[in-house]
């Protein structure tokens, strides 16, 4: 039997890389499974909200946490954007309250408001998407050379709509999720794998703060490269790549690679506290259970 308290507003949207996705609003239920008083349940409440609210992904009308869990980690970011716009219609502005670390034992408490305008969170889709974008307003224009676009062409093509490139989610992971590039000093071919809901979880477990480093962005993404002594024997041996190794020109490649790559749905927002720029904290507000559900904010 159909609850009477329930009607749940549905929406669609295309991801950034370029699979739309069908959706179901926030209810009640998710407010608890993200506000729980127990870290690893409000972990797993973020994972059971996109396996409750997603009704598709691309052809898929099966949603399974498995295959939540498989999602690109920005794609997740944007369908996490999403479902807040979607359950928070009569909500569109976010006022929320930011605690600071308490100086010489005061609290430090502000107000803040954020409009989710394009221009403050903006959405870059993966390198495929970004490409594809790209030629179509380029060819529908009849510019011949990337050099030849103009500043306003390149604003203009950062604000096109995300273009519908494939109908199935595994087929897009199939064919972009595993990248490959040469690295351009040692001349060593590397793979990796762009960052996924089960990889960043791993992380997310496992990472300490004193351990974070600038190699943490790339460790993430598993880069692995063929042990030479293997082939010589026709065999393949992937290996870790070892980062302190490599000459500059080969790791700041290897990160220009990965950050070209992968895509970025902003979410983030710098807080100052009153009038004292000294004072400052960066907020990820999907992190935060307030962002979904406003009435938490106060």
């Amino acid at each position: 039997m159909a609850s009477i308290f329930q009607s749940r507003k549905e929406g669609t949207s295309v991801l950034p890389s370029g699979v739309q996705a069908s959706y179901r609003s926030l209810t009640g239920k998710h407010q608890e499974q993200i506000t729980i008083n127990d870290e690893d349940k409000r972990r797993a409440g973020i994972d059971n909200i996109l396996v409750d609210c997603l009704i598709s992904i691309g052809d898929d009308t099966e949603v399974t946490l498995k295959k939540v869990q498989a999602l690109l980690v920005e794609d997740r970011k944007a369908l996490l954007f999403a479902l807040r716009q979607l359950s928070n219609q009569e909500n569109k502005e976010f006022r929320f309250e930011y605690e600071f670390p308490t100086q010489g034992g005061k609290k430090m408490k502000d107000a803040y408001k954020v409009n989710f305008t394009k221009d403050d969170f903006p959405v870059t889709p993966y390198k495929w998407v970004r490409t594809a974008i790209e030629k179509k307003y380029m060819e529908e224009r009849g510019i011949e050379s990337e050099k030849d676009l103009t500043d306003t062409d390149k604003t203009a093509i950062l604000n096109e709509e995300l273009p519908v490139l494939f109908t199935s989610y595994e087929e897009m992971l199939k064919e972009h999720k595993m990248q490959e590039l040469e690295l351009p000093e040692c001349k060593v071919r590397v793979k990796y794998q762009l960052l996924d809901g089960v990889r960043e979880l791993e992380f997310i477990k496992t990472l300490k703060k004193d351990t974070i480093s600038s190699h943490t962005y790339l460790s993430q993404r598993k880069p692995k490269y063929l042990d030479p002594e293997k082939l010589k024997a026709e065999k393949e041996v992937w290996l870790d790549v070892p980062f302190g190794e490599l000459g500059i020109p080969d790791i700041e490649a290897l990160r220009k690679h990965m950050k070209d790559t992968e895509a970025n749905v902003e979410t983030t927002v710098v807080v100052q506290y009153k009038d004292n720029p000294a004072i400052q904290a960066q907020v990820d507000l999907v992190s935060t259970p307030a962002f979904f559900f406003p009435s938490l904010a106060v």
